[in-house]
């Protein structure tokens, strides 16, 4: 409990101008991410411990979030507020066009591995070295013991 759900220092500076449910709401939303990597989507989701612990960091009643709308406007912000504060952003496309950057990887990625394929690895590997490569029983193992032999 207090290694999940204790406010650190740096934590306690985002809470500068929230008071009551909103401020506990924050903290809950807060937390919950840091330990699902996700949002809780109602309240019920977040144990009642964790709500009375985090209440009394707070010095506010845990009661005062039965009231509160895990759908509101408010809570959104909260959202964009602790993906600000992590470090997350919207994706985007950018100038360059949808999918332009993923395909000029990939084909980055493909020649790289033509390259590869394309070089003549039995001049470079000893006898050792392509028996490390290939499995030690079955017809390929048979194949390579033949061709070591010669």
């Amino acid at each position: 409990m207090i290694k999940c759900w204790t406010l650190l220092d740096g934590e306690w500076r985002l809470l500068r101008n929230k008071t009551g449910a909103s401020r506990l709401a924050f903290t809950l939303l807060w937390e919950f991410f840091e330990l699902e990597a996700r949002f809780s989507g109602h309240g019920g989701e977040i144990p009642k411990t964790a709500v009375a612990y985090v209440a009394e960091q707070l010095d506010v009643d845990a009661e005062v979030l039965a009231g509160y709308d895990w759908s509101s406007r408010q809570t959104k912000r909260h959202r964009v507020k602790i993906c600000e504060e992590l470090g997350f952003r919207k994706c985007s496309v950018g100038k360059q066009g949808p999918g332009k950057l993923g395909l000029d990887t990939l084909l980055t990625e493909v020649s790289k591995l033509e390259r590869v394929r394309a070089i003549d690895w039995a001049t470079w590997l000893t006898a050792a070295d392509r028996r490390g490569l290939l499995p030690r029983s079955g017809p390929i193992s048979t194949f390579a013991d033949a061709s070591n032999s010669t």
